[in-house]
């Protein structure tokens, strides 16, 4: 599925909220920058990125740049200060790692069966033959025949899933705060 349509239209809206967050701005303290943030545009960048978070990077990169034109705004930086140290000074997270996160917090859900019948059992046809473990992943990843099931929720989290495993140790009491780096860096 294309997202093209679903990343222009939020994008429209995003920079409308831009352009009246820019002009009221300079008239605002510092907490209420981003109260107003966190109140009008932040959401528009969170809803549904679980579902549409499985876009191209190019699309996904159009996204990232109003979130970074947010950050210099709400910092009261010119645009060429570097904007990762930026997201950092308010713990943000970029686009890209939330919809990460969303995707993995739903596949944790799923395999919990906390989830809609339909999400775990479209997740039996990846199951292997053990139980899942979050120490040895027990479901296979097919080998993607198009560039369409790339992008599919299940393959993408299965994927990133297996990635994960490498940097974070999926099975210790730390994971939360390990995972919160990963996405915070």
């Amino acid at each position: 599925m294309a997202w093209s349509k679903q990343v222009e239209e939020i994008r429209k809206k995003l920079l409308k909220r831009i352009a009246a967050f820019n002009r009221i701005k300079d008239f605002l303290h510092f907490k209420y920058r981003i109260l107003l943030f966190n109140a009008s545009i932040k959401p528009l960048l969170a809803y549904c990125a679980t579902v549409w978070g499985n876009c191209s990077t190019s699309q996904l990169d159009i996204l990232f740049k109003l979130q970074k034109r947010c950050t210099r705004m709400i910092l009261n930086k010119d645009f060429k200060t570097r904007s990762l140290e930026l997201s950092k000074k308010l713990w943000w997270s970029p686009i890209d790692k939330i919809c990460i996160a969303n995707r993995l917090n739903l596949f944790k859900k799923i395999t919990e069966n906390k989830a809609p019948e339909y999400f775990i059992t479209k997740l039996a046809k990846f199951k292997s033959e053990t139980n899942y473990n979050l120490s040895t992943l027990a479901y296979r990843l097919p080998k993607p025949r198009t560039n369409s099931l790339k992008r599919t929720f299940f393959y993408g989290s299965l994927k990133t899933l297996m990635d994960l495993e490498t940097k974070i140790n999926l099975n210790s009491r730390r994971l939360r705060k390990d995972f919160y780096k990963f996405i915070i860096s």
